[in-house]
């Protein structure tokens, strides 16, 4: 977890738990998109990421069956 000023920017990290998910969901920044297309995701659809700034990130949101 990353904060800045007392805020949450950023999270990530992978556990398993037996809470009856089924799939994995995330938005990939654009560098990340070949890493998580290597391990199996697919990609959804193109999406734009608005930072309090103002600054925008286009992203990806994917998905990812959980294998039992």
């Amino acid at each position: 977890m990353l904060e800045h000023d007392g805020e949450l920017i950023a999270c990530g990290g992978w556990s398993r738990r037996d809470k009856g998910f089924r799939q994995l969901a995330l938005v990939a920044t654009l560098p990340g998109l070949l890493l998580y297309l290597a391990y199996g995701f697919r990609a959804i659809e193109d999406v734009d990421v608005v930072m309090r700034d103002g600054v925008t990130i286009a992203c990806v949101a994917m998905e990812k069956p959980i294998e039992t």
